[in-house]
């Protein structure tokens, strides 16, 4: 009898304007300077994945071979200030072809088959709805899903004028990150005289200053009629950042304090796919696979 074989695998990370594993397309991560661009009929952007240590994973040279794409150092982005105590971070920059209602884009995770739940997923889901209160999530149905206000969950966000205001235009400031650096909160630019919200109806157009910070951003946007209340404008650039502590790309788990889940076991030989899209489904905004796959002729 031949003798059995363990097969090695490593992360692949694919980035899209669409959840379709045809369009998906592998990515330099930690890339800083090489941004990925991508675009569809509602949105057109660029995307950056950063993950502490992926560079000495299991199969990344490999990989980076496989894929046709360069090996890339660790990112400066998590020795910037700010970046110390995190992971990862998927940083997106671009712009909505037309206006949506700000409750009507979600940013979250979505399976094609149901999940394998070890003893403490009620923990780690209190965790995270503790983390994230806006969070709408149901893990156990036929197709599990978790998504969250794309507004209220990123960690920062930055809102800008666009160069131009025509929504066809594919027109987009320079990437703002080329050295790994982290953007500022600024959403000051949503925020004006019809929002009825006197904290932030006074503000004087010429002398614009960050008026939310990142906490503050969400907890106000936690609010429905708030979210329901804000437009995402074809006239305006969007640089996002969401960020974390806990979920470890690089080795496939989810680190929360006492625990360590091993997301490989939990997804069940699934990918774990975030999506930004709309409420109603007609509509994908951008995508982000994190799959686990074989090292070309690695075995043990």
């Amino acid at each position: 009898m031949a003798p059995t074989t363990k097969q090695h695998h490593r992360l692949r990370v694919s980035v899209g304007p669409s959840a379709d594993p045809k369009v998906l397309k592998p990515i330099a991560v930690n890339d800083d300077a090489s941004p990925m661009w991508i675009e569809s009929d509602e949105f057109v952007g660029q995307i950056v994945i950063r993950l502490r240590g992926f560079d000495k994973s299991a199969g990344y040279e490999e990989g980076a071979k496989e894929d046709n794409l360069k090996t890339v150092p660790e990112s400066a982005w998590f020795q910037n200030p700010g970046g110390a105590n995190h992971l990862s971070s998927i940083q997106i920059h671009g712009r909505f072809k037309r206006e949506w209602a700000g409750d009507q884009i979600l940013f979250g995770d979505q399976f094609e088959r149901p999940l394998r739940h070890p003893p403490f997923t009620s923990a780690v889901m209190k965790f995270i709805h503790f983390l994230n209160p806006t969070l709408e999530a149901d893990i156990t149905c036929p197709r599990p899903f978790a998504f969250c206000p794309l507004i209220a969950t990123m960690n920062t966000v930055k809102v800008s004028e666009s160069l131009n205001d025509k929504s066809v235009s594919t027109d987009l400031p320079p990437w703002p990150s080329k050295a790994g650096d982290h953007i500022k909160e600024d959403t000051t630019l949503l925020f004006t005289p019809r929002d009825n919200d006197s904290r932030y109806a006074s503000i004087d157009d010429k002398k614009r200053t960050p008026v939310m910070t990142s906490s503050e951003r969400r907890s106000y946007f936690a609010k429905p009629a708030n979210l329901k209340n804000h437009t995402f404008r074809p006239n305006q650039i969007y640089d996002f950042d969401f960020f974390n502590q806990f979920l470890d790309f690089s080795g496939f788990k989810v680190k929360i304090p006492g625990l360590c889940v091993d997301l490989s076991r939990s997804l069940d030989g699934q990918p774990l796919l975030f999506v930004a899209k709309s409420k109603d489904n007609s509509a994908v905004f951008f995508a982000i696979k994190f799959e686990l796959v074989p090292v070309d002729g690695a075995s043990e």
